[in-house]
Parts: C-alpha cells; sequence; structure tokens
C-alpha cells in the first residue's frame, strides 16, 4: 500500500530534484578494475608503497564532494521514501540505469534499497551510515558503490551478510561491526564490552537454538563481525575492514573479522587492519575469563598477491577466496641426461596463485620421486626433471591442496635416449709407440660435451676382440691411452675399432678404423772387429726407436755370411734387448751380417759386416 504524501514530504521530494539537477557529474557502472577519484585507496600507489614493508597501517584519504548519481533530470528517474522510520530518507530509483542512489544515513536506508532493487543493479551511497542492531542482509546480485563512506555499525551487529551470488562491495569503510561465535556446545560468549570475571558455567549459558557454526542459516552468529559471505563469485574491493570485533567460545579455533564462505571470492585493493578477536573460556564448573586473542581476518586461504600477515594487519592486492584454481600441466618429452625445465601457472581468472605450494611426483614401477615446488610473485611454478631418469615413460601427477580444494593433474613424462655426436681423428700410428686413441662425445642437441661417460672401446684382432673402457673427462674426451700396447694391440695393420656406451644413449656413429704400422728400431752391434780363434760374441741390442727402450723377448733372424754361404741364427731377446752369436767359429776375413725379425710388429733391417783377424 502506498503512504500519502504529506504537505512536508512534497516539499522535501522538490528540494531533493533540485539537489539532484544542480550535480553536473553522474555515476556510471565502473569496471570491477578500474578506480575512480573517490576511490579508498590507490591499488598501484599502494602495491609500490607496501612492496618493502613489514607493518601495514591504514589512513583514509580525503573524500570528493562529488557523490550522488543524476541522470540530469530524466523522465524515469523517480524518488521514493525509504522505509526507515528513524529518518527522513529517500531512494533516487534510475530503472533505464539500473541504479539506485541512497540519501539516508542508516542502514535501514541501504536495506530498503537491496530489497527494492533486481538482480544486476548498482546501489550508490552519498554518506556514511549507522548501524541498528542488524546486519545489511544482500540478497540480491547487485553492486554497492560505496564512493568512501563509512559503514559504522556501532559494535550492535554484522555489517553485511550476503547470500547472493555475484555481489560486488566497492569503495567502502566497514567500522565497529561485533559478532558472537558459539562454540561446539552452543556456548554463548560474553560480551567483550561488559564482561568482567564471569560466573561458573551453567546451563544458563548455553543457547540450542543457534544454527551449526558456519551454516548457510547463521546469519545472527558465527564468524564475521564485517562480512559474512555466503554467496558464490563475491568480489570485495577499494575497501577498508576496520577495528571490527567478535567475542568467540571455547573450542572454536581464531577469530575471523570476515567470514567468505562463498566460492570464487575474490579482494582487491583492500585493506583490514585493527580488528580485535576476543576469547571467552569458561571450565566448566570453574570461574570463566576472556582474554584478547589473536585471530585472522579471513577464514579461509587467500592465494594471490597481498601484503602483511593474515593473522594481523594485511593489505590485499589481489586474491581469490575458495577457488578452484586451473591447472594444466602438458605431456612432457625429454632426452636422458637433459634435466628439461618445465613450467605451467597456477591461476584463477586475473588472479595468481603466488607463493603456493605444489607437490609433485614422478612415478613408474621402478622409480618413485616426489618433492614439492613453488610458484613465483605470477604464479608460475618451475622445476627440472632429475637427470638421472633412465629411458621410459612416468607418470607425472601435480597436486595442489589448500586445505578446501584439493586438485591434481596426471600427465606423463617420455624420456628419450640422448643422441651422441662422436668423433674421433685419423689414427695411424706405430706398434708398440704409446700413442694415445682419443675420441670426443657431444650431445647432439645441446652441443655440449658429455663428461663422466664410461665408453667401451671393442678393439678387432681378427676375430679376437679386445674389450677397454675408460670415461670422459669434463671435455667429454675419451682417452685410450695403452692403446697401441700388446696388451691391446696383437699385430700390426688396419684394425677395426667399435664403441658401445649406456643404453640410455645413441650412438652418431660406432665403428672406425685404426692403422697400425710396424715398430721402427734401432740395431746397435757392440762391436765389428774380432781376433781369430778367440772365443768372443758379437752383441746385437734392439731398441724401440721412439720409445728409445729395448725389446725383450723379440725373435730375430741373423744371416751371417761367409762368402756366399751363410749361417742362420734364429734368436730371442733377453731382458736389455739384446742377442749375442760367438765369433770364435768364423774364419779369417770379412763376414756380412743381415738382421730382421721374426715379429711383424717390429721393423727389424739392418745390413753390416764384421771382420775377423
Amino acid at each position: 500500500m502506498k503512504k500519502n504524501l504529506s504537505l512536508k514530504n512534497i516539499l522535501i521530494l522538490s528540494l531533493i530534484f533540485l539537489f539532484v539537477l544542480s550535480i553536473g557529474s553522474s555515476f556510471a557502472t565502473e569496471d570491477l578494475n578500474t578506480t575512480g577519484d573517490n576511490n579508498l585507496i590507490d591499488d598501484n600507489a599502494m602495491a609500490d608503497t607496501l612492496s618493502d614493508e613489514k607493518e601495514i597501517s591504514y589512513q583514509k584519504p580525503l573524500m570528493s564532494d562529488e557523490n550522488s548519481n543524476s541522470n540530469n533530470g530524466s523522465d524515469e528517474e523517480k524518488v521514493i521514501s525509504s522505509n526507515n522510520s528513524k529518518s527522513e530518507s529517500f531512494l533516487i530509483i534510475r530503472p533505464n540505469e539500473s541504479s539506485i542512489t541512497v540519501l539516508g544515513g542508516n542502514f535501514q536506508d541501504l536495506q530498503d534499497a537491496i530489497d527494492y532493487a533486481s538482480d544486476n543493479y548498482t546501489i550508490y551511497l552519498i554518506c556514511n551510515m549507522l548501524g541498528e542492531g542488524k546486519p545489511i542482509i544482500v540478497n540480491k546480485s547487485v553492486v554497492i558503490e560505496g564512493n568512501g563512506h563509512t559503514l559504522d555499525a556501532n559494535y550492535s551487529s554484522r555489517i553485511f551478510c550476503i547470500l547472493s551470488d555475484n555481489v560486488v562491495l566497492k569503495n567502502l569503510e566497514l567500522i565497529h561491526g561485533y559478532q558472537r561465535a558459539y562454540d561446539s556446545y552452543k556456548l554463548r560468549p560474553y560480551d567483550s564490552k561488559n564482561f568482567d570475571n564471569a560466573p561458573a558455567l551453567t546451563q544458563e549459558f548455553f543457547d540450542y537454538s543457534v544454527p551449526p557454526l558456519n551454516s548457510t542459516d547463521d546469519i545472527e552468529y558465527g564468524w564475521g563481525p564485517a562480512i559474512k559471505w555466503l554467496g558464490n563469485n563475491g568480489t570485495l574491493i577499494d575497501s577498508a575492514i576496520l577495528n571490527n570485533k567478535i567475542d568467540y567460545a571455547n573450542d572454536i579455533g581464531e577469530g575471523k573479522a570476515v567470514s567468505w564462505l562463498g566460492t570464487g571470492g575474490r579482494i582487491i585493493n583492500t585493506f583490514m587492519v585493527s580488528n580485535e578477536y576476543h576469547h571467552f573460556f569458561v571450565p566448566w564448573g570453574i570461574v570463566g575469563y576472556q582474554q584478547k586473542s589473536e585471530g585472522k581476518v579471513l577464514d579461509t586461504s587467500p592465494h594471490g598477491v597481498y601484503y602483511g600477515n593474515i593473522e594481523g594487519n594485511v593489505y590485499f592486492l589481489d586474491v581469490a577466496l575458495n577457488v578452484l584454481p586451473n591447472l594444466d600441466v602438458k605431456n612432457v618429452t625429454s632426452y636422458y641426461g637433459e634435466g628439461k625445465k618445465i613450467s605451467f601457472n597456477l591461476n584463477h581468472g586475473n588472479a595468481s596463485f603466488v607463493n603456493e605450494s605444489l607437490e609433485l611426483s614422478i612415478l613408474s614401477k621402478k622409480y618413485n620421486y616426489t618433492f614439492n615446488v613453488f610458484s613465483d610473485e605470477n604464479g608460475n611454478f618451475e622445476f627440472n626433471l632429475p637427470k638421472n631418469l633412465s629411458v621410459g615413460s612416468y607418470n607425472l601427477i601435480v597436486g595442489f591442496n589448500d586445505g578446501k580444494n584439493n586438485i591434481s593433474s596426471n600427465t606423463t613424462v617420455k624420456i628419450n635416449k640422448a643422441t651422441v655426436s662422436v668423433s674421433a681423428p685419423d689414427f695411424k700410428a706405430q706398434y708398440y709407440s704409446g700413442a694415445k686413441y682419443t675420441l670426443k662425445l657431444i650431445n647432439a642437441k645441446t652441443k655440449k660435451p658429455i663428461s663422466g661417460m664410461k665408453v667401451n672401446l671393442n678393439v678387432y684382432n681378427g676375430e679376437k676382440v679386445k674389450t677397454y673402457t675408460v670415461k670422459t673427462n669434463n671435455k667429454g674426451i675419451a682417452t685410450f691411452d695403452k692403446f697401441t700396447l700388446p696388451s691391446v694391440i696383437y699385430d700390426a695393420g688396419k684394425h677395426k675399432v667399435t664403441i658401445s656406451v649406456d643404453k640410455s644413449y645413441d650412438l652418431s656413429k660406432k665403428e672406425f678404423t685404426v692403422q697400425i704400422s710396424k715398430a721402427k728400431t734401432d740395431i746397435k752391434l757392440s762391436k765389428t772387429s774380432f781376433k781369430y780363434k778367440k772365443s768372443d760374441n758379437l752383441k746385437i741390442s734392439i731398441k724401440n726407436q721412439i720409445k728409445k727402450t729395448a725389446i725383450s723377448g723379440l725373435k730375430l733372424k741373423v744371416k751371417v755370411y761367409t762368402g756366399k754361404k751363410y749361417k742362420t741364427y734364429t734368436l730371442k731377446t733377453d731382458k736389455n734387448g739384446m742377442v749375442k752369436i760367438n765369433t770364435k767359429i768364423l774364419s779369417k776375413g770379412s763376414h756380412k751380417i743381415q738382421i730382421t725379425s721374426e715379429d711383424k710388429r717390429y721393423l727389424v733391417s739392418k745390413t753390416t759386416s764384421i771382420k775377423v783377424a
């Protein structure tokens, strides 16, 4: 039923229209990320200011007088009286703009605007507001634009209870909200304002009609003296939550200034400072007591960028609440020994999950590797696959758990064989020369040398194979320093050489050919003149020409000529590389001496003569 307007009311309406027409600027529904001249907080400046600060403090800035919404006298505008019996106040309704401007200064005036509004309306405030013992119930999907004004509950109730989805509270200062939280036994906490040595606990302290803590029916009780947010996808932006207080009893943990139970919440550019938490504790049958205790500004974990202490004073630059983040991890292909860096992002809309922890597991039948990784300031995670992952497929499980949300991503890591480029110089050396055979191994993808790799060198001597194993140095070079020794190479000539490495690698080249020539020697005779019929020895010494060492055990063929006839001696060098021939049997005259090797690995060839007189 409409109320008849009195003369007084008609005069007031006329004054209101004149006031509206005198305003040259109008409010417009703003994007959530846009801050106007009347914003409580400049988020860009605040982020710069707080980046290095440990203590968070808040000071309300000066507000502009341009705090009304006007459409310059549109015919669609209408003014109605508020239902608030305690004040003469009005609502300016603009259906075409889906907006309402509240001209009153009490919580009930804002409640009337919410009750009148439809979903997607914007409600503008033009002055500060006082509470009257009841919270403001938001049961529409509306934007409440505070224009920097203060809502003061005067410690008589909580300030807001948000029931609907997609509600936006913007540019508000919420102060002096009060709330009681019953424990699991429905014990009533004392009001901290009047508390002074409570009596012993009796049944009169209990109220069994109270709904369970944090239930959706719990509008009057529970956490959140400033706000109890039950709707989903809500946003609190450009605001301040200050000097609110909660009394709570016995076993229900720490107090919370804002209780945010709806999913998909977001807080942007907002302070929560100087809120109080009082713990009322009454042992059964014993005089009770109350203490000021620690609390948290929120009863959920914020994800994003904020400064300060969640258990004290805090500034939220941009955080998400009660959200299931986007976690998208792609399949990974790497190669053995690469230690590939994997990166991905954990986010929800525009709010990144900063300094969060994920549990990452790499699993196979024979391998179980689990570790924690942490995000950077942009919500990016990076980690390197272990270099010792052998060739094969693995499950990669990435899990996130913040106490309320638990998600995981299950993908595959495939480790392929690493390709190794093998290079070796053309190798030609004398037998037993001590020449070293070298191979260089380089990662074909990174072009970097592979150090510490075991290389098996298989040397073929006809059908026989000799295997020699060494490790590459820090330059990727494998050096086979015994290569020309008898323990590896049996004779001179061309030899096939193959290499093999760990099965985790593919080799670009596996077979080579080496050329081993006969070892050159130095041949020395002890003397060339001997006395006839006297027992004396012709001593022939053989040394390796390169190494200058005596060659022991070398079979020699020595021909001693007398005229055209000769006698052949087959001898083996002793440990000094020497053989001896007695000259007593030789006739007088000159004797040609021819020395050759019976061993094909050595080049021994000398023709000389001795004289017997």
